[in-house]
């Protein structure tokens, strides 16, 4: 069930937030008791490079409202999307 950690950031953000931007959650006086059950081990911090991890991106820029979510997702839906097409005219298999 690996795969489902490329949800992790965004439904972490979303909880965190409780689905509000991150200045209007940050004013709330809850905002940092989140942070006491997140614990992330050495050995599961790596990068599934899955098409989720975008949806996740999508999540945390509107959150954030930081554009460098979306530029980090539009760089890895236009380089997957590269790849695939490379792949489909070589007849190369997944």
């Amino acid at each position: 069930m690996d795969h489902l950690v490329c949800f992790l950031p965004g439904s972490i953000a979303i909880a965190a937030t409780e689905g509000r931007t991150e200045a209007e959650a940050r004013k709330l006086p809850t905002w940092s008791s989140w942070k006491k059950d997140l614990i992330i081990k050495p050995l599961d911090a790596y990068n599934l490079q899955r098409p989720e991890t975008v949806e996740s991106l999508f999540l945390m820029f509107r959150v954030t409202e930081d554009p460098i979510y979306r530029k980090w997702g539009w760089k890895i839906l236009n380089i997957s999307g590269h790849t695939c097409l490379y792949l489909m005219e070589k007849r190369i298999p997944p």
